[in-house]
């Protein structure tokens, strides 16, 4: 159950991270939510936010899709692209 031990995110902590360490230009992740959309979140969005996190932390489960990303590999300038160390791994999300 509920650990009162576990810290709960408050809501100006979640507006602070939108405007202070959500970039605009990533790529959006599985839920295709862009930086630019998070941070347009009305107060009542960033109060939903914050209660999903919330729930996060107490029931300790991450959702499955917030963990996949998907891996794009870039072919180094100058190298054949056979060898898979003549690639740069990118996470598009």
């Amino acid at each position: 159950m509920y650990s009162t031990s576990k810290k709960k995110a408050s809501k100006s902590e979640v507006e602070y991270i939108i405007q202070h360490n959500t970039n605009p230009t990533k790529a959006p992740g599985y839920d295709l939510l862009t930086g630019i959309v998070i941070k347009e979140l009305s107060q009542k969005g960033i109060r939903a936010l914050t209660q999903i996190y919330n729930a996060i932390l107490r029931l300790e489960y991450f959702p499955r899709h917030w963990k996949i990303g998907q891996i794009i590999m870039i072919a180094k300038p100058g190298k054949k692209t056979r060898l898979r160390c003549h690639h740069i791994d990118l996470s598009a999300s």
